[in-house]
């Protein structure tokens, strides 16, 4: 038989085991993607903006930008080892930043953050602008013109 010769041992025992069978489960991230108007570098407000979780985007989220132009999504255990922010407003505006080509893993964006493929600025002005703080990804859209809203 163990004798404690104070309740404190036993208290920081108890705490101790609680927190190693727990630990797998309290992992828990922000990531915020800044949606970028390609053509002047602002924020697009209020835009759905649409993270997959995954390499197969076998799940997703999805929320507005804010005033800022970022859309804020906490990720929840288990984390994901990959993911893929894109645009979620088809008809509005043409995403330039295809989610098919900018999926990153979790640990890199944590870390670093990352700033995604811009197609519609080719010889890169704008993406030598614009910088991701840890925790952040930057992806790029551009307003339809109205030849292509006729389209639709």
């Amino acid at each position: 038989m163990i004798r404690y010769r104070s309740g404190r041992t036993l208290s920081v025992l108890v705490v101790g085991i609680y927190a190693l069978a727990t630990a797998p489960y309290c992992f828990s991230a922000d990531i915020h993607v800044r949606l970028v108007n390609t053509q002047d570098g602002k924020p697009m407000k209020g835009r759905p903006v649409i993270l997959y979780l995954g390499r197969d985007h076998s799940a997703h989220l999805e929320q507005r930008t804010d005033g800022d132009g970022v859309a804020a999504f906490h990720l929840a255990d288990p984390a994901t080892d990959w993911l893929t922010p894109g645009d979620a407003s088809y008809g509005i505006h043409y995403n330039c930043s295809p989610y098919e080509k900018c999926t990153f893993p979790t640990a890199e964006v944590l870390q670093r953050g990352v700033v995604a493929l811009n197609l519609c600025d080719p010889k890169g002005k704008l993406k030598g602008k614009v910088e991701a703080r840890p925790g952040e990804m930057v992806i790029f859209a551009r307003p339809l013109h109205w030849w292509e809203k006729a389209q639709w």
